[in-house]
């Protein structure tokens, strides 16, 4: 984040490097890619919101798609958040 935040190059070890991170006019960590010019796609799924792997709020969401699809297998709640485009 403090790479980021002075706009400095990241690490070659970082493990969101190939992510292309950036952080938007709020201070929200963000991921630019090739859909970032396609118009007819929303912004948000443009630029996805990066969230850390093991964060709180990764297991809140994770937690809160798996109740609410009946504790159905990992794969169903992980491909809900894809399908949102949370995760």
């Amino acid at each position: 984040m403090k790479a980021l935040e002075s706009e400095k190059e990241l690490e070659k070890s970082s493990n969101i490097r190939t992510l292309i991170p950036y952080l938007d006019e709020h201070g929200v960590l963000r991921s630019r890619g090739r859909l970032e010019n396609i118009s007819a796609v929303p912004k948000s799924a443009r630029t996805p919101i990066l969230l850390p792997h093991k964060g709180r709020i990764v297991r809140m969401i994770v937690r809160s798609y798996h109740e609410k699809y009946l504790h159905q297998a990992d794969n169903v709640a992980e491909e809900r958040i894809r399908f949102h485009r949370l995760l």
